[in-house]
C-alpha cells in the first residue's frame, strides 16, 4: 500500500489542470484519505461545528486552509502566527469529505468564499462552492473552471468531426476579411475538437496558404477578427497555418 500522503498530495496537483480522470481521482480519495484543518478553538468531541483560521483569497475574501501533511501546515501556521485560543496552534485530523463539508457549511453561512488545499505549495488548489460540492458528490466536471487554460493534453483522447451547427455569419465574414486583406491566405476549414475530459467541444480553424506568409502578422489578424466572435458553446478556438512553408498554430 502506497503512502497515502503523498497519494493525496499527487492528487491535488494533478487536480490543478481540471481533467476529469484528475477529478475523480481527487474526489474518490479525500473518501479514503485525511485532510489537517488548523482550528482557531478547540472543538467539543464529535462537534462538527469547527472554527477555522482562514487565508485571504485574490481579492480578499477569506478561504478555509487545508492540508494533506501536518509539515506543510505547520510551515504555514508558523509563518502566519496561528494559533488555537492564544497557545500553540492545533489541527483537526478529519477525512477529506468531511473536512470540506465542514468548510462547506462555513461557505453557505456566508463567513467564507471558498477552500483551498495545500496553500503556499505547488500542490496548491483553490476550490470555490460549486467546486466542492461537486467534488463531495463526486462530479468529473467539478473543476472544469480550471480547464480554461490547459492547452489539449497529449494524454486527452481527441476527435475532430464536422460542425454540428452552422457558424455565425459575422465570424464567417470576418475570417474571410482576414483572408481577402492577407496576400498569401487561400481558404479556410473549420472543424470541431471534441475531448471526453472537457464538457465543451472546441474549434479549430485551418487556413491554408499558397506563399510563405507572414504567421504571426497573419495571426494577429485574425486575433482581431475572431476575438468576441466565438459561439457559445465552444470553450475557444485554435487557428492553424498550414501550406507553402508556413506551419503555425494558434489559440484564441
Amino acid at each position: 500500500m502506497g503512502d497515502p500522503v503523498a497519494e493525496l498530495t499527487e492528487a491535488v496537483m494533478n487536480a490543478q489542470r481540471g481533467l476529469r480522470v484528475h477529478t475523480e481521482r481527487l474526489a474518490s480519495l479525500l473518501g479514503k484519505h485525511k485532510l489537517l484543518l488548523p482550528i482557531a478553538k478547540p472543538v467539543p468531541t464529535g462537534s462538527l461545528d469547527v472554527a477555522f483560521h482562514c487565508l485571504p483569497g485574490p481579492r480578499g475574501d477569506p478561504f478555509c486552509p487545508l492540508f494533506t501533511d501536518d509539515r506543510s501546515l505547520s510551515a504555514v501556521g508558523h509563518r502566519r502566527g496561528w494559533k488555537t485560543n492564544g497557545g500553540p496552534l492545533e489541527l483537526l485530523e478529519w477525512s477529506g469529505a468531511t473536512a470540506l463539508e465542514s468548510a462547506l457549511r462555513w461557505v453557505e453561512g456566508g463567513l467564507i468564499r471558498g477552500a483551498v488545499l495545500n496553500p503556499f505549495h505547488a500542490a496548491a488548489l483553490e476550490l470555490l462552492p460549486d467546486e466542492m460540492r461537486g467534488l463531495l458528490t463526486g462530479d468529473p466536471t467539478a473543476l472544469r473552471r480550471h480547464l480554461q487554460a490547459l492547452p489539449i493534453q497529449p494524454e486527452e483522447e481527441i476527435i475532430t468531426r464536422r460542425l454540428q451547427r452552422p457558424l455565425p455569419k459575422e465570424l464567417v465574414d470576418a475570417i474571410q476579411g482576414v483572408i481577402r486583406s492577407s496576400p498569401g491566405l487561400s481558404r479556410f476549414s473549420v472543424t470541431e475538437v471534441v475531448s471526453a475530459e472537457r464538457d465543451e467541444p472546441s474549434l479549430l480553424l485551418s487556413i491554408s496558404t499558397e506563399v510563405p506568409v507572414d504567421g504571426p502578422a497573419c495571426a494577429a489578424a485574425v486575433d482581431r477578427a475572431v476575438t468576441g466572435r466565438i459561439p457559445s458553446g465552444y470553450s475557444h478556438m485554435d487557428v492553424m497555418f498550414d501550406g507553402a512553408g508556413t506551419k503555425q498554430r494558434r489559440r484564441h
